[in-house]
């Protein structure tokens, strides 16, 4: 089974391959109406919110000779809610231009739309199951032809053209406090919630990604990919960047530097992303990256430590996040030598990165 709609959008596995094949189904040699098997298809699928799902379905009927559709015949698909699909033979949906049914070599194809579009909010559906049965005696019995399970996304507009919507983008994107959302400053303080919290943030697969300044890679593919989970704060902030464009939400990485004359930097921040955090999470580093977003001005997100700064009364949030975070800047060479913060105004260089 295929999913459609004016609206939707493609979900990458978290290597950043692409799925294959329709969304749903069974490739069993004996069709069980599941998809737990090696070659069978179930894979996640992303709408903007307002969307209205169609569905391109096939059922292998094993037709005996000579059995031909009559008027009789209905299949129908009841998923959560109201998001559910209906058609009978020959009978055609005016208002549905999907609305389409034929058999052909034993298999009967049916297109239909949903019979109610998805809100006007974020949603995420870890199952969106759709239980489909067919009558062949207009509608008198009814008969079980298998449940089709995916997991569907529902976004706030379309993903930025800069973001890769892999599966656990989308997943982050949707569920925790992001769920019910409808305002994107909602939704980027939703969403931040949740890296906020040391056990959330977590890969599709269950696994903890943790903040870990010892790792290569700058980009949010190292935490996805790594078996562990773990990626320095350039990784993670990519990672928090992408999770808020998957909304079309517009955001800035920023690399935070000291100044000329110092060699890296030290902060108070102690508590890190992720459920076993490293015994002794380092706070001295050459650099620092962070996020910025339009929608909520002069507020630095900090995806490493689950934090986030405002500018109060500061000439500029950069001047406050430094006075809020650094406690000492570290001279160059041998012995390492700390000099206490802020020595002489401000001392980080702030570049778009």
């Amino acid at each position: 089974m295929a999913r459609r709609a004016d609206r939707i959008y493609t979900v990458s596995r978290d290597s950043g391959a692409a799925y294959t094949g329709p969304q749903w189904q069974d490739n069993s040699t004996t069709k069980d109406r599941d998809t737990d098997d090696a070659g069978d298809f179930k894979h996640p699928i992303a709408y903007r919110r307002e969307a209205t799902m169609k569905v391109d379905a096939s059922f292998s009927l094993g037709l005996p000779s000579g059995v031909t559709p009559n008027g009789d015949w209905i299949v129908k698909g009841d998923g959560p809610a109201s998001y559910d699909f209906y058609r009978k033979w020959g009978v055609d949906d005016p208002n549905d231009t999907s609305d389409s049914m034929h058999v052909a070599g034993g298999t009967l194809y049916m297109s239909n739309e949903a019979a109610a579009a998805f809100p006007n909010w974020i949603d995420h559906f870890d199952t969106f199951d759709i239980a489909w049965t067919m009558s062949f005696d207009n509608g008198a019995t009814w008969h079980d032809v298998g449940t089709t399970k995916n997991q569907v996304y529902t976004l706030l507009e379309a993903p930025r053209s800069d973001v890769t919507l892999y599966h656990t983008v989308a997943h982050l994107a949707t569920g925790g406090a992001a769920k019910g959302q409808s305002d994107p400053a909602a939704t980027v303080s939703a969403i931040f919630s949740d890296f906020s919290i040391d056990d959330e943030v977590r890969r599709v697969d269950g696994t903890a990604m943790v903040y870990d300044p010892g790792q290569v890679g700058h980009t949010a593919s190292t935490p996805l990919s790594r078996t562990d989970g773990h990626g320095q704060c350039s990784a993670l902030a990519d990672l928090l960047h992408m999770t808020f464009g998957a909304h079309g939400i517009s955001s800035t990485k920023r690399l935070i530097a000291p100044g000329a004359g110092y060699a890296g930097l030290k902060v108070a921040d102690a508590t890190v992303l992720g459920p076993t955090p490293l015994a002794s999470p380092s706070t001295e580093f050459s650099f620092h990256v962070v996020v910025e977003t339009d929608v909520i001005a002069d507020r630095v997100f900090d995806a490493s430590f689950g934090v986030y700064t405002d500018k109060g009364t500061a000439a500029s949030v950069e001047d406050q996040w430094e006075a809020s975070h650094v406690i000492d800047f570290i001279l160059p060479g041998s012995p390492k030598m700390l000099v206490g913060s802020n020595p002489a105004g401000s001392q980080l260089v702030w570049t778009n990165w």
